[in-house]
């Protein structure tokens, strides 16, 4: 089964594609979440602590994964966002689009 890492699995938006993408049953879902974080996560998406201060537990979170999905609040710092696009390209920044919230894509 495909495999899939989402950021902010148990935010307002997030939580609704979280549940969805379980409810189709097609992917394994990984939340990456802040080691601090209390938020409730929806039932049967597995978890992965991360720092975002530290790109190399974003690189670990997502090795393996065949897939990214962003969530992230519009009032995300454009910093964490490059931080974790560029740990889906592994570090090397070989991640140059990623869709906005509203569904374009923004080039790098």
């Amino acid at each position: 089964m495909p495999s899939l890492t989402q950021t902010q699995a148990g935010g307002n938006s997030g939580r609704f594609i979280a549940e969805a993408l379980l409810k189709k049953g097609k992917h394994t879902v990984t939340a990456i979440s802040r080691a601090q974080s209390t938020s409730k996560l929806p039932e049967g998406v597995n978890v992965k602590k991360v720092d975002y201060s530290k790109p190399e537990t974003l690189v670990d979170a997502l090795r393996g994964q065949d897939a990214l999905v962003v969530t992230l609040s519009g009032f995300t710092p454009q910093e964490t966002v490059d931080t974790i696009v560029n740990a889906a390209g592994d570090g090397d920044g070989a991640a140059k689009r990623r869709p906005k919230s509203d569904g374009a894509m923004q080039g790098r």
